[in-house]
């Protein structure tokens, strides 16, 4: 049977992916289950096996998912993990990537059809999944810049560039922002074209993903 550690406080949740695994997956798992990221670190060790994947959660008390990946890459690289969270914001899922998570999966598909058991066990055979490959794609190239190159980019904003990151919002036009900058249209869309240059981004809305992601700026409900 293929071992796999399951880390989720909710235990009704576990229990149900349990049991939908056991009934859909032509694959033999037996699971072992922790109730937070605490919980796993501490018992995981003691216990003699090493799975073939972990299950994560994301928001978990004690320790979160974000940290108890990070945990698990430093001392065991090669377990693959499965985040399971409804998280949809491309600056979750850079942080995903970059504590080393394999894969990422909403909770709200668990129960269609075969998919949970067919991401498995695609993971299992060594390949990453993430639902929105857009998404995945945007973390990854974040991902091939290296921190040196990604200082450099940052550092290579003007003053009044760093401005336009630190007040970009998608939901005024670009001669709205503009007005409220002092400059003209053109100018604004140009300060705009050289940030992506700088940064190897394509669009607004990957700038503010961006920008989030390094801590440049907040969810607008933080």
């Amino acid at each position: 049977m293929i071992p796999i550690a399951f880390v989720d406080d909710h235990e009704g949740l576990r229990a149900s992916i349990v049991k939908l695994l056991t009934l859909t997956s032509p694959i033999s798992y037996v699971f072992y289950e922790y109730n937070h990221g605490a919980d796993f670190i501490e018992r995981f060790p003691t216990q003699n096996y090493i799975p073939s994947l972990v299950l994560m959660d994301l928001s978990m008390p004690i320790m979160n998912g974000y940290e108890t990946t990070t945990w698990l890459k430093l001392h065991y690289p090669t377990v693959p993990v499965l985040v399971l969270s409804d998280i949809v914001r491309a600056e979750a899922i850079v942080l995903l990537v970059r504590c080393g998570a394999n894969g990422y999966t909403s909770k709200q598909l668990l129960n269609k059809d075969n998919h949970l058991s067919d991401v498995i066990k695609m993971m299992i055979e060594g390949k990453e999944y993430f639902d929105d490959p857009e998404i995945f794609a945007f973390a990854k190239s974040r991902m091939s810049m290296t921190q040196k190159e990604l200082v450099a980019g940052i550092d290579s904003l003007t003053k009044r560039e760093m401005a336009v990151v630190r007040h970009l919002t998608l939901e005024k036009t670009y001669k709205e922002k503009a007005e409220e900058e002092f400059i003209s249209h053109s100018g604004y869309k140009k300060r705009l074209r050289n940030i992506f240059k700088k940064l190897n981004l394509d669009s607004s809305a990957a700038l503010l993903d961006f920008a989030i992601s390094i801590g440049l700026r907040h969810k607008k409900n933080e």
